[in-house]
């Protein structure tokens, strides 16, 4: 932990040792940490892969906006062209591929970047133009496979899960990035019912992330009394030391407990503030000091190392967790 936060939580500490709620100055202070990294890791990638991807980019995009929104400072300057740039389709596809990559192509390899910025975008409002929300939309929907579900693109579904369980998480996040505009939306009635009928076969998924994202499809589109079982269900996998992993049955990481964060933030944060209390000091206590934390591989041929795709993806994700739930006070 560095030190300045390690300051804000001792100033915070009673002199009796009791445990306390660790301050919004620690959180902010964690999140500013934070954004240099994503910042210049972030344009790292961009320089030199020159594209887009389904974890970097649109990670970098959403985080730093989360930032900004409570009032951490960012190259916003920067931040608004990443944007911009990220939305263009013709920068989803490595360089060397453009030339024989359309726009429908290009859309149909990249069902998870859609979504990503999609739902970044609904939930920072970073993007007063809907042109570009509303072709995405479409392309989403035109991309539903016959049996409901979107399949999940590019290395993810390689990840050290099952498929199906990436397939299923895919959909969800597919769903819930549609949502907001489904109003507009040609036979979105059918399209969910179909999506639905693919998720009722789904079995308990092994990834925390599988956990919280059904949570919060229950919530949107299921039964309210499904969507509480889950929740109790998932915080009942909190480790001991206020975390989860990605994968449940690992030792915590910030992209679990990031992912587990957004989605608890979705709910009266008052019945939970015991666990997400524990979550925060969870992250607090494991970020590096140049504000990232180190996160496994979620690829099955990774065998569990770190990489630095990984711990990009981590920070961003725990710092949209940290800034969702942030505490008042």
């Amino acid at each position: 932990m560095n030190l300045l936060l390690l300051v804000s939580l001792l100033v915070a500490a009673p002199a009796d040792g009791l445990q306390v709620d660790v301050p919004a100055k620690a959180v902010h202070d964690a999140v500013s940490q934070s954004v240099p990294f994503l910042q210049s890791e972030g344009q790292a990638w961009i320089e030199n892969r020159k594209c887009v991807s389904c974890h970097q980019v649109p990670f970098m995009v959403w985080s730093l906006n989360e930032a900004r929104g409570i009032g951490v400072k960012v190259d916003e300057v920067k931040l608004d062209e990443t944007a911009a740039w990220a939305v263009d389709w013709q920068n989803w596809t490595a360089p060397k591929n453009r030339e024989e990559t359309d726009q429908a192509k290009a859309e149909a390899g990249n069902i998870d970047t859609m979504y990503q910025l999609l739902l970044s975008s609904y939930y920072t409002s970073s993007d007063t133009s809907t042109d570009w929300a509303a072709a995405y939309d479409t392309a989403l929907v035109k991309n539903q496979q016959e049996d409901g579900s979107w399949k999940a693109c590019g290395q993810l579904p390689t990840q050290d899960r099952p498929v199906r369980e990436t397939n299923e998480v895919t959909t969800m996040w597919a769903l819930l990035a549609l949502e907001p505009r489904s109003a507009d939306l040609p036979n979105w009635n059918e399209k969910l019912s179909t999506a639905k009928q693919y998720l009722a076969e789904a079995k308990p998924g092994q990834s925390s992330e599988w956990w919280a994202v059904r949570m919060l499809f229950e919530q949107r589109f299921g039964s309210p009394e499904k969507a509480e079982q889950l929740k109790k269900e998932l915080l009942s996998k909190q480790h001991e030391d206020g975390g989860w992993g990605w994968l449940l049955e690992k030792p915590s990481d910030a992209l679990g407990t990031g992912i587990v964060m957004f989605a608890l933030s979705h709910e009266p944060q008052e019945a939970d503030a015991a666990a997400i209390e524990r979550t925060r000091r969870f992250l607090l206590d494991t970020q590096q000091d140049d504000g990232s934390w180190t996160v496994p591989s979620t690829l099955k041929r990774a065998k569990g190392k770190p990489k630095e795709t990984s711990t990009y993806w981590g920070t961003a994700w725990a710092v949209i967790g940290l800034v969702r739930t942030q505490p008042k006070s």
